[in-house]
């Protein structure tokens, strides 16, 4: 799956040890799109992270990279709509693939920004209100629903 999901993106991806964060020195950092005038142009993602961690913020970082090769003017700025593009990107290939347990972290990370007081905090509060957002709510709760449900059959018979 991982193989698949690289070759999405229109750059190259690397896994490294450490990506400084560019919101201070106690934020951690999972991933990282650079864009071509600030060094080379890549997707940076933090070794050590769970597949389906891995998976979420890969395609977050892709959804960047689309953008500004698609000329989108999100791109060009460090705003609140390139990440809610990016996390829009994320949430779409997701359900479209039918990966309910990478979706349910990324939602959750997702959510966890709303926390924040910053450009993530407001991406993360749109995304929230998207006919998506609540898509991706009933995939990840039905299928949560039916597991228990096929497992309580299970224990009856």
């Amino acid at each position: 799956m991982l193989r698949k999901i690289i070759e999405l993106s229109p750059v190259p991806v690397s896994f490294v040890k450490f990506i400084p964060s560019m919101m201070g020195e106690n934020t951690i950092c999972y991933g990282r799109y650079q864009y071509a005038d600030l060094y080379r142009e890549c997707i940076d993602i933090k070794k050590g992270l769970r597949l389906q961690e891995k998976i979420g913020v890969l395609l977050h970082e892709i959804g960047h990279a689309k953008c500004d090769e698609d000329g989108c003017i999100c791109a060009s700025k460090n705003t609140w709509k390139g990440e809610y593009h990016a996390d829009m990107f994320a949430l779409k290939w997701l359900l479209d693939n039918k990966q309910k347990k990478a979706l349910g972290i990324r939602m959750r990370h997702i959510k966890n920004h709303t926390q924040d007081t910053n450009i993530y905090s407001l991406a993360a509060l749109v995304t929230m209100r998207t006919d998506l957002w609540a898509e991706c709510r009933e995939y990840v709760k039905l299928s949560w629903i039916r597991k228990i449900t096929s497992r309580m059959m299970r224990d009856w018979l």
